[in-house]
């Protein structure tokens, strides 16, 4: 049996078409919210025809729904210090939202001074799909959409432009954070704060999201901050001209005590003139299959626990991977190819930013390239036998890196710098030499 297309004039019936209530793009933002608020009443689905309407605040019901003719035609243009769209659990007799939609229209954010354009606070299985939100005033102040309190709800296909910020997905506390919603396509541009952030969140996924910045406007593109088990699916972040930068993804706990078990992210491309990531405080972080363009060290480790970096890719030879502080890192590698080359030696730099034996683990089974970079005055680096088949390289810090695999070794120091029980490559001839314990130096080949 073939499928029929179903046509608004043929579900007229269901609907309430806000012009019949006496919405207009010539009237009064009060007139179109009047009008507005009367056609959600009616209990139909809400339609609004193409054409730009001024409008206040509205109130919205449980299982509204309001659907656009067009994404590009039906423009809405709120006013005022107040959200567009507000449900708060606290004030309507605990009242959860269920089943609102909102879809398919163009949110022109101008208008509003202050608070989020649509701030909800106790919704469940809400959907927000196939929206445009926009800033064109040149000085964006207020925020897309902020969730609270709310579970299984679903952003599809949203897209910001020229925003101070997109999503949040706040909890002032874990009782009050936002878990196990899902974002499907998400595409921004040019923010002045962040793309999504989720703050006391727990189980969120975000499928595909897309950021792109140009000029010196450069901020966050996600942040995790005391959150647990997220997940980013893939990610993009494209920034090739700026000159300042905030990490393209910032993942954080409080303190070392209130530090979560973080998030997972995976199938990255991030282009990014400085720092692409960095993590604090937190735990079990797992980046797999990142891909890093630019940066002067890609990923910032500043403590957190049980890092886990899978198959970086990184595309600049001279730009860093990792600077961690973290005694737990791991870096697996099971593809030799793209993370060390042969014109890519010095892909990787291990920064040890204390004197404690603080290790990162490397496991290759193909062959490694390693060339190490530790604190300004430390230029030494030894081999010393380990445990069976693993070796250590260790410099005058203590700090430690056990790996497993053919090792290349691409340190070159002068002969006369060089510290004793030390194999390096001597400047005076590339040569590979041991300077034993008694200062003696023996060529390897």
């Amino acid at each position: 049996m073939a499928l029929t297309k179903v046509s608004y004039s043929m579900i007229a019936g269901a609907t309430a078409n806000v012009l019949d209530y006496g919405a207009s793009p010539t009237a009064t933002a009060a007139e179109n919210a009047a009008a507005f608020t009367a056609a959600i009443a009616s209990g139909k689905t809400v339609f609004i025809p193409n054409g730009e309407y001024t409008i206040n605040p509205i109130i919205i019901l449980n299982g509204t729904n309001i659907v656009g003719e067009s994404k590009s035609g039906a423009i809405l243009k709120p006013q005022g210090a107040n959200s567009f769209i507000v449900w708060n659990y606290d004030t309507n007799g605990n009242v959860v939202l269920r089943n609102f939609l909102l879809s398919n229209l163009t949110i022109k954010m101008e208008g509003l001074t202050s608070a989020p354009c649509i701030y909800l606070i106790g919704a469940q299985y809400c959907t927000i799909n196939n929206i445009l939100f926009w800033d064109t005033s040149g000085t964006p102040l207020v925020l897309a959409i902020h969730l609270e309190f709310s579970y299984f709800c679903m952003l599809q296909d949203i897209h910001c432009r020229e925003l101070y910020s997109g999503i949040r997905f706040y909890g002032a506390n874990t009782n009050r954070g936002p878990n196990h919603n899902n974002i499907i396509n998400f595409n921004g541009e040019n923010f002045r704060h962040y793309g999504i952030r989720f703050d006391y969140a727990r189980g969120n996924v975000i499928q595909t999201i897309d950021l792109e910045y140009g000029g010196n406007n450069l901020y966050y593109g996600v942040i995790f901050d005391n959150s647990s088990y997220n997940q980013i699916h893939q990610f993009w972040y494209e920034a090739n001209n700026a000159t300042v930068a905030d990490p393209a993804i910032f993942i954080s706990g409080t303190t070392a005590s209130d530090a979560k078990k973080n998030s997972v992210i995976w199938s990255a491309q991030i282009i990014h003139p400085t720092n692409a990531v960095q993590v604090s405080t937190t735990l079990d972080t797992v980046l797999d299959n990142l891909r890093f363009v630019g940066g002067t060290v890609n990923i910032q480790d500043d403590g957190n626990t049980n890092l886990c970096i899978i198959n970086p890719q990184i595309e600049s030879p001279s730009v860093g991977l990792l600077s961690s502080g973290s005694p737990s890192t791991k870096i697996i590698d099971y593809d030799t190819e793209f993370l060390f080359t042969e014109n890519n030696a010095a892909n990787l730099i291990l920064n040890s930013i204390n004197d404690s034996n603080n290790s990162i683990t490397i496991q290759n089974a193909g062959v490694t390239r390693f060339s190490a970079q530790t604190k300004t005055a430390t230029k030494e680096v030894s081999i010393v036998s380990g445990d069976g088949e693993v070796l250590r390289i260790q410099d005058t810090t203590g700090f430690l890196v056990p790996f497993k695999g053919a090792f290349q070794f691409s340190n070159t120091l002068a002969s006369a710098s060089a510290g004793t029980n030390c194999l390096f490559v001597d400047t005076a001839d590339g040569v590979l030499k041991f300077k034993d314990n008694a200062s003696v130096v023996h060529s390897l080949y």
